[in-house]
Formats: C-alpha cells, structure tokens, sequence
C-alpha cells in the first residue's frame, strides 16, 4: 500500500534513491546466537493515522530532575572511528511523543537520540510495551491520530517536519522500506499480491503496468519464491506465513530502498522459518548495500545481525553500544535481566528459565524514578526518586557504550553467555 493514501494494510511498500558505496567487510560485528521465537506487539500499524512531525509540540520531559540530557546514541561508528564524521543517514534528535489529554498526557516516548550511518544495521530491543514500534511509527508519521510530537526527525539531510505532508510521504515512500509485524495480515486478501507489490512502484517510481509487473516478478524471485510468475498472480490466502514474510520483503525493496526497517518480523513464524526470513533480510542489506533496523524484544535475532544494539524500556533508551560490548558486558540491569532470560541450549532439561519479575510501569502514571526499579533486585532508594543521568564508556574499538543506570552491573557476561561469542 501506499504511505498515506491508504492505511488498510499493515505494510507499506516504501524505499530508496541510488544505492551509496559498498558496504566495508568487517562492519558487522559477528555473534553466534540462534535466533529464538519472536512474539508480537500486537500492535495493528493499519491502525495509525499519518502525521506531520511538528517539533516542539510535546511537552519537555520533566520527569526526570537533575537528570542529564541523553547524548545522541550513533550507530554509525565503525571500530576504526572512520564513520564517526559520516552524515547519518537517520537522525532523531530528541523525540518526543505523547497521547492524551494535554492536562494529563501519556509519554510513550522520552527525548529519544538516535543517529544511524548509511549501510549501517541496529537492533532495537526490549519487552512488549516497550516502545518500539511506537517510536518506528513516530519516525515514519504513523503515530496515532491526536499524538503530539516534539523534536526532530531527519532523513538524508532532510527535516521531515518541515516537510508539507505529499513532500514527506514521498520522501519517505522513495528511501524508506518498512515490513510490519504481522505478515497474516499485512497483505489485503482481496487483491492479487502482484497487483499489491506493483503499487508502490508505479506510484513513487513512475514505471508503467508492465515494468512494475517485470520489476514484482524479479523481487519474488529474488526473496525465493518459488514460481514467481504464478505467484503474481494469486492471493495471499494461498501463502503460507513465512511466504507471505518474503512477499512483503519484496514489497518493501520495490523502491529500491537505503533503509529498511523490520519491526518484529519473524513473529508468528515458526523458529526454522525465523532464521530464514533473518538470514534472507541480512544477504539483501548486503547485496543492496542498505541500512536496516531490526526491531524485537529476542536479543537472539539481534547477535550476529546488527553493528550496535538499542535497548528500550518505558519509552526511554536505558543502554546501547556495539552488539558485542552490549551481549559481553551489559551494564543496565534491564539488559541483564534481558541476556539471563534468554533460553540456553547447554541448560538442563526441564529446567524453569529465567524470568524478569513484575510488570512494566504504567504510563498513565509512571514512577518518579528509574522506570526499571520497582523490578530491579539492585534498586537503592535514589533509584525510586531521580531518573540516572546518562553515563558513556569507551570500548576496545573506539565505540562509546552508553547507558542510564545509578547501579549499573560491574561484571562481565556470564561465563556460558561470553563462550557463545567470538
């Protein structure tokens, strides 16, 4: 479908300008981790209504006194530091969103930092409820009609909140590919899927019906589908969930896009069907020389497939840094608790895995503190009154690790976990 002329279907094929240089060898920092299941935000994107992005609209974040402003979280520093001068390819700059009454409004968001490169891959991290799609949608103008958002989002040198609303959508729809969710139902059941791919090409890219059909035939093959010109012309309902996966992938690299961003796209997809979809994603990022965003709460999907990692937790980045750093040494006590639930192949049999006690905060009325604290084992009692202040290493490579924690963990990953990296 096409951003902002209809919002029906829960993936929009959106995407990019010429390709930039060849991605270096060695950006990707290699983990071995098996990809676990990925569950849903059940978050329906069909729902969300396009909006411009207006700076200043929300509220300043106030919650947090004494606290330290957030530095700008880059994931575009390879370990040489030669990216560190590169323009970003995406840069948010303080964002903000909320919902609400104006008198009594729900923060979904907290001054979010975010700068990545040009062929540059990020892992977006954390519990269902989190803010991650919340804060995909708000980049993308998909927030919920009635949302108020403050700060920047800046595509390619381009303020889109300076943007008329037809200039945004076409920006967005020429640079941007996203893949949604639910591949179920991100696909309209009463239109031919080659009639659903060829959409976004004709409309952003100008090709006539039969290139765009010549152009949604060669992206089914690319993604491997079997029989690309049968498939073109049926209905989704004749797909199964993984098929449908790599339709919209292909959806998405209609527009030959620089970024691509998956949000929880392996969910409802068995683990096997998971690994491929994540391995599909990965060689197309390297043959298409794209940027991309992974987006899921499974730290397992994350190693091994992204350069750095942003965790998130109540709307606030808590921790990021390079993927190894983050999975050898995590310092907020939220991505601990993360890296110790994740299931292990060397654990006993039948053995209760790890959990992460409580529930997360009520945005309706959050705590005064660190949001993590009423379920952190580590918590003192300044940890319940003021928001930590942001604190930055530095790393082997030259990268900074940041994170926000008043008692941060002081030890390396677990003996098990550290073997399982390189």
């Amino acid at each position: 479908m096409i951003l902002g002329r209809s919002r029906s279907a829960a993936s929009l094929p959106l995407a990019a300008l010429p390709r930039p240089a060849a991605r270096q060898p060695g950006d990707a920092t290699a983990l071995a981790a098996a990809p676990g299941i990925a569950s849903a935000d059940n978050t329906a994107a069909g729902t969300m209504a396009p909006a411009a992005i207006a700076p200043g609209t929300a509220a300043p974040d106030t919650t947090a006194p004494g606290a330290v402003a957030a530095g700008t979280v880059n994931a575009g520093t390879g370990a040489t530091g030669r990216r560190a001068a590169e323009a970003p390819l995406l840069e948010c700059q303080a964002l903000r969103c909320e919902l609400g009454p104006v008198a009594r409004p729900v923060r979904v968001l907290h001054g979010i930092d975010l700068r990545l490169a040009p062929r540059r891959a990020l892992g977006i991290v954390g519990e269902s409820g989190a803010g991650k799609s919340m804060l995909i949608k708000t980049v993308m103008g998909l927030q919920p009609a009635g949302a108020r958002v403050g700060g920047r989002v800046v595509l390619g040198g381009t303020d889109l909140g300076a943007l008329r609303e037809d200039r945004r959508r076409a920006l967005l729809g020429r640079r941007v590919g996203m893949v949604f969710q639910n591949p179920m139902t991100s696909l309209n059941p009463f239109v031919r899927v080659g009639q659903q791919m060829e959409e976004a090409s004709r409309f952003h890219r100008g090709l006539n019906r039969a290139e765009a059909r010549a152009l949604a035939i060669s992206l089914l093959r690319i993604v491997g589908i079997p029989d690309a010109e049968a498939c073109h012309r049926q209905y989704p309902h004749q797909f199964s969930g993984g098929m449908k996966q790599r339709i919209m992938i292909a959806t998405a690299l209609a527009c030959e896009p620089e970024l691509l961003i998956a949000d929880e796209a392996t969910t409802a997809l068995d683990v096997t069907v998971q690994r491929e979809i994540l391995d599909l994603l990965g060689r197309l990022q390297a043959e298409r020389h794209m940027s991309m965003i992974l987006v899921t709460h499974n730290l397992g999907i994350v190693a091994g497939r992204t350069d750095e990692v942003l965790v998130l937790y109540a709307g606030r980045v808590v921790e990021h840094g390079p993927t190894e750093a983050v999975f050898r040494r995590p310092r907020h006590r939220y991505t601990e608790a993360l890296l110790a639930a994740m299931p292990r192949l060397d654990q006993p049999a039948h053995a209760r895995l790890r959990t992460i006690p409580g529930q997360p905060p009520n945005l309706v009325n959050p705590p005064a503190g660190c949001p993590f604290a009423p379920r952190c084992p580590a918590a003192e009692a300044r940890c319940h009154r003021e928001m930590p202040p942001e604190t930055s290493e530095p790393t082997s490579d030259g990268v900074a690790h940041r994170f926000s924690c008043w008692v941060p963990v002081d030890r390396a990953a677990a003996p098990v976990l550290a073997e399982a990296l390189p």
